[in-house]
C-alpha cells in the first residue's frame, strides 16, 4: 500500500537566505523545531516549522514536492504561536491564484468545533486538496493587507503565518472523484457563497489579482453563485452615483479607496473574473440605518437617511428608531433606484436583498397609523405587539416593496434581453413582531426566485419543512443558510441531507469568504450540491482535521501543565 510523503523539515525551503533561526531579521522566515504527539490514525511528526510575519517583511518561499502523480495534499499548522491563529496562502505552481489557509477552530464567535478539543500547544492538520503533481513546488506566502503595504500596520493587526509540515497522501480513484464531484448526481442543487457586506477586501484583497483570487476559489464546485456584499449603511464599494463610497470602518475599507484611485471598478473587475471561470455574481444589498456613538464616526456619510428623519420608523410611543421605515414611498424608491441603477450598469445574472438585518421595516408611523385605522377602525397602539392583523398590515409594504423590485427587474431584463434574478434573505416563519417579512408570500406570488432562510444561527430540519409548507406550490427555490460555520466535514453531508428532506432545495454560506479560508470544511464541503452522493462520501471520506498536540518545541516541554500561561 503507498505510504504518505511527510514534509516536515521546511528549512530545506527555497530561498535559504530567508530562513533563519535569529529574531527581528527583516526579510525573513524563522525557524523552529517542533515534536508531535502520535494520535490515533498519524505517527509522531518530527521537523522545522517556518514562521512569517508582515513586522518580518517575510517573502514567499518555495518547497519542492519530491512526489509525481495523484496526492490527497495536507496542511499542519500551529496557531497559538501569534494572536488570530496562521494566515497562510499557499499555491502550487500549476495554479493562477493563491488559496488561504486560516484557524478552523480558534473562533469563539463560532462556538467549539463538535468532536474536537483544541488548546494551547496543539497544531492542527487539515486536507487541503487533491492535486495531479508533476515536478511541483509549493508556494508558501502570508496573508497581505492593505495596513501593511502602506506603512499603517501594527503588531495587533499583522497577520501572521506558520506552516510546521506538508503530508502527501496517495489519492486513489475514489478520493479523486469526490474532491472534483463526480458522482451519481446528475444536477446538483443551488449552491450560495456569500460575502457579506462587501468582506472581500478582509481576506487581503489588495491587488486585483487578489480580488480575482477570492473568485477563483469556487470556481469547479457547486458553490459557483456568489452574492457579493456591494452596499451597506449607503455605502457601495462600486462607484455609484446614489450611493457613497465605502467607508463603514476606514480601517478596513480603504482598501475600496485604493481600488478606486487606480481607476478600478472592484465590481466590474469581479464580474469580469466571475464569468471568465463559470462563476454567477449577484450584487448583494444590506440596509442599515445610521449607527449610534461612538461607531457614528466609522459610519458612511448617509445623505438619504439624514435628509428623511421624517421617514424613519417609530416606536409606539412615538421615539424615532434608526432604521428607515418602508411605508414611506421615497424609502422604497431610493432601494428601488440603488438595485436599478446596478442591473442597468453591469451585465449580472440577478441581485440579492437582505431582509434580515435592520428589521423592523415598519412601525407606529403616522402613515402606518392612518393607514390601518381607515382599514379596520382600531388604533394599533392599543392592539399587542404580534396581534396578526397588525403583522400582515405591516409586512405588505414590504411586500409592497418587493413586488416594485420585481417590476424594476423585469423592465429592466426584458430590455437587456434576460432575466434578472430576486434572491433576498428571511427570517424563518414565524417571525415576530418587530420583523413583518413574509418571504412565502413573496414566494406564492411569484415575485422571488430564491428565498434564503437565514436563522442567525442553527436552522432545525423542521423549520425548514414549516417554510417549504407555506410557500405552496411556488417555483421559488427554498435555500437553507448553512450554520454553524464550523463543522466536521462528515456531519455536515449528513445535515445537508436532513435539510434536503426537509424540502431544501440548496444552501447559502454566510461569511462565505472566512468559509473558503477554513481548508478541510471547504474542501469537503465544496460539492454539497451533490444530494444523491453525499451519504457515500460521508461513509468513505478520510478525516480532513485532526487536533495534533506538540510535545515539544525547540526541546522544550508543550505539555499544558507547564507551558503558556504558566510560563510567565
Amino acid at each position: 500500500m503507498p505510504q504518505d510523503v511527510i514534509l516536515s523539515d521546511l528549512s530545506v525551503c527555497l530561498p535559504g537566505t530567508a530562513l533563519t533561526r535569529q529574531p527581528r531579521q527583516a526579510g525573513t522566515w524563522m525557524l523552529f523545531d517542533y515534536e508531535t504527539e502520535a494520535i490515533d490514525g498519524l505517527p509522531p511528526v518530527a521537523g522545522t516549522m517556518v514562521y512569517g510575519a508582515g513586522r518580518l517583511c517575510s517573502p514567499p518561499l518555495v518547497l519542492p514536492l519530491p512526489v509525481e502523480g495523484w496526492y490527497s495534499i495536507y496542511i499542519g499548522c500551529w496557531h497559538d504561536i501569534h494572536a488570530g491563529g496562521s494566515q497562510l496562502r499557499l499555491q502550487l505552481q500549476q495554479d493562477d491564484f493563491y488559496r488561504q489557509i486560516e484557524p478552523e477552530v480558534v473562533t469563539p464567535k463560532d462556538g467549539e468545533f463538535l468532536g474536537h478539543k483544541f488548546g494551547p500547544g496543539d497544531a492542527t492538520e487539515v486536507f487541503w486538496r487533491v492535486a495531479d503533481l508533476q515536478d511541483e513546488a509549493l508556494l508558501i506566502d502570508r496573508v497581505r493587507l492593505f495596513n501593511e503595504l502602506s506603512g499603517r500596520g501594527v503588531q495587533a493587526e499583522d497577520r501572521d503565518a506558520c506552516l510546521a509540515w506538508v503530508r502527501l497522501r496517495p489519492a486513489s480513484e475514489e478520493d479523486r472523484a469526490r474532491y472534483a464531484g463526480e458522482g451519481e448526481t446528475e444536477a446538483p442543487a443551488t449552491q450560495f457563497g456569500m460575502y457579506d457586506n462587501g468582506n472581500w477586501f478582509q481576506k487581503g484583497c489588495t491587488t486585483d489579482d487578489d480580488l480575482r483570487a477570492s473568485i477563483d476559489w469556487f470556481a469547479g464546485t457547486d458553490m459557483n453563485r456568489l452574492l457579493w456584499g456591494c452596499y451597506s449603511n449607503e455605502g457601495a464599494c462600486y462607484p455609484s452615483r446614489i450611493a457613497q463610497p465605502m467607508a463603514r470602518d476606514p480601517e478596513v475599507t480603504r482598501c475600496v479607496q485604493d481600488f478606486f484611485a487606480r481607476g478600478v471598478d472592484p465590481l466590474a473587475l469581479a464580474l469580469e473574473h466571475a464569468n471568465k471561470v463559470g462563476v454567477g455574481l449577484y450584487p448583494s444589498f444590506r440596509i442599515g440605518g445610521r449607527r449610534a456613538a461612538p461607531t457614528v464616526l466609522t459610519t458612511n456619510d448617509m445623505p438619504f437617511f439624514d435628509a428623511n428623519q421624517d421617514k424613519l420608523c417609530v416606536a409606539a410611543d412615538g421615539t424615532p428608531t434608526c432604521h428607515y421605515s418602508f411605508a414611506y414611498d421615497e424609502v422604497r424608491q431610493y432601494f428601488t433606484d440603488l438595485l436599478r441603477e446596478v442591473v442597468e450598469s453591469y451585465d449580472v445574472p440577478g441581485v440579492h436583498f437582505m431582509f434580515i438585518r435592520s428589521n423592523p421595516f415598519a412601525l407606529y408611523e403616522e402613515k402606518t397609523l392612518e393607514e390601518f385605522i381607515t382599514a379596520h377602525g382600531a388604533d394599533p397602539r392599543q392592539l399587542p405587539e404580534d396581534d396578526p392583523t397588525w403583522w400582515t398590515h405591516r409586512a405588505a409594504y414590504l411586500t409592497q416593496f418587493v413586488a416594485g423590485l420585481r417590476h424594476m427587474l423585469d423592465e429592466v431584463g426584458n430590455a437587456k434581453g434576460h432575466r434578472l434574478e430576486l434572491s433576498v434573505s428571511v427570517p424563518p416563519l414565524p417571525n415576530g413582531p418587530t420583523w413583518c417579512v413574509d418571504g412565502a408570500e413573496w414566494a406564492r406570488l411569484g415575485l422571488v426566485d430564491h428565498v434564503i432562510l437565514h436563522a442567525g444561527g442553527i436552522l432545525p430540519p423542521e423549520s425548514v419543512a414549516t417554510y417549504r409548507d407555506a410557500m405552496g406550490d411556488s417555483s421559488t427555490e427554498l435555500i437553507v443558510d448553512f450554520y454553524p460555520r464550523r463543522m466536521p466535514a462528515r456531519a455536515r453531508l449528513l445535515r445537508a441531507l436532513q435539510y434536503y428532506d426537509a424540502g431544501a432545495d440548496g444552501f447559502c454560506f454566510w461569511d462565505g469568504q472566512t468559509r473558503v479560508t477554513r481548508a478541510s470544511e471547504f474542501a469537503t464541503g465544496r460539492h454539497l450540491g451533490h444530494r444523491d452522493d453525499l451519504a457515500r462520501w460521508a461513509k468513505d471520506m478520510e478525516e480532513p482535521f485532526q487536533v495534533v498536540p506538540l510535545r515539544t518545541l525547540q526541546g522544550y516541554s508543550m505539555d499544558r501543565r507547564y507551558w503558556s500561561l504558566t510560563n510567565g
